[in-house]
């Protein structure tokens, strides 16, 4: 361990590791590698062994002395929920467009993974690693081995985080501007009341911050929160959002903001269930713009994540290329904006004609402050087309 990196060899890995040099250099040099597979725990030491020796293979030596390397690292909780995979999709198409390969770890909440795709992408020496995790935090010991890596993985990114890490690049949807945005609509076109009903995790309680520092802009508004914990948010947000509302609506219309759209089709078929009559006494907005809006009955009106998509991997794409270009990055949160506001039948705040069709066209969020600052309903045609 004492040797000069330099003049590390395979060999120094094998004895460290306890494996052969042949395994080795199957593990350190995957491409063309063959023979039986390799187990994970083999692997494992392998590349710890690699990590300790600080070893660099010949073939990732050239790229080091090239200062360039076409693979981008991306380390992520799954290939779940409705965000991440068509944010991949979108990732590895720019990337391939610019001749460099996505190199995929997925680590489902398992740290010991997690820091073994860092230390993968360390051995391919990425030119850059980017990380999403599907509550919106990164674990702190993800962030070490990142940082402790960043000489041999190069820098990163954390793509729709909710948090803000001293020295660490984000690049995230304006969810700020999407609370005024809604805050307008709600100020000038009812209802005043809102309630946002959220779970318990760092980014909801981030969420929530948001939400009750742009609620002190808007003082004719009345404003509460709902926190459901996160063991059984789904099964538990529609019953307990129908319970506060129930308590809320004594004293007029409610609006309820869910946490996503799950969040906003439970609450919904909550409020069916209770009797309780949406868009009036309790309108509803949910997030993400997925499936569910429009198969929920009502329909919901949604923020469009979705359709926000391809703008995330836009600035991601800008920030990477600025990095190979030597140029300077600052290491802070990069806010796309907004995403639109898709008015459907759960919130109508233009008139109830809004509300009547079961399918609507997208009305982008521009066009609802605009209408909310002029204070004047515009016209039907000029918010969107009638119901098909």
């Amino acid at each position: 361990m004492n040797k000069n990196t330099e003049n590390v060899t395979i060999a120094d890995v094998a004895r460290q590791a306890g494996v052969s040099a042949t395994t080795v250099s199957r593990v350190l040099n995957p491409a063309g590698a063959k023979g039986l597979p390799i187990s994970e725990a083999t692997r494992g030491r392998i590349m710890a062994a690699a990590d300790q020796l600080n070893f660099v293979s010949r073939a990732h030596a050239r790229l080091l002395r090239q200062q360039k390397s076409p693979m981008i690292g991306f380390l992520i909780e799954g290939m779940v929920g409705p965000f991440t995979p068509p944010l991949v999709n979108e990732l590895c198409l720019r990337l391939a467009r610019m001749g460099k390969q996505l190199v995929l770890g997925i680590y489902g909440s398992d740290i010991e993974i997690a820091r073994q795709h860092v230390r993968t992408f360390r051995s391919y020496r990425t030119a850059a690693v980017l990380v999403r995790s599907r509550l919106g935090t990164v674990e702190d010991e993800i962030h070490e081995a990142l940082l402790a890596g960043a000489h041999e993985c190069g820098p990163f990114i954390f793509i729709a985080g909710r948090e803000s890490r001293p020295g660490v690049t984000y690049v995230c949807h304006d969810f700020e501007a999407v609370l005024e945005n809604i805050f307008r609509l709600a100020e000038t076109h009812g209802p005043r009341r809102i309630l946002l009903a959220g779970g318990s995790t760092a980014m909801a309680r981030a969420t929530e911050a948001d939400f009750l520092r742009h609620a002190q802009r808007h003082p004719r508004l009345e404003v509460h929160t709902l926190s459901v914990p996160t063991e059984r948010f789904y099964e538990d947000v529609g019953p307990a959002t129908i319970v506060e509302a129930r308590r809320l609506l004594a004293d007029g219309p409610l609006l309820v903001l869910a946490g996503d759209d799950r969040a906003a089709f439970e609450i919904a078929t909550a409020a069916r269930q209770a009797g309780v009559g949406v868009p009036a006494p309790l309108a509803i907005i949910g997030r993400g713009n997925t499936e569910l809006a429009e198969v929920c009955r009502p329909t919901l009106t949604s923020v469009d994540i979705l359709g926000n998509t391809p703008a995330l991997a836009d600035e991601v794409i800008r920030l990477l290329t600025l990095w190979e270009q030597g140029s300077p990055v600052e290491p802070r949160v990069h806010s796309i904006g907004p995403p639109n506001l898709v008015l459907r039948q759960s919130y109508a705040p233009f008139g109830p004609a809004i509300g009547q069709g079961e399918r609507t066209e997208d009305t982008a969020c521009s066009s609802a402050q605009h209408a909310a600052e002029s204070a004047e309903p515009p016209p039907p045609s000029a918010t969107m087309d009638q119901a098909r």
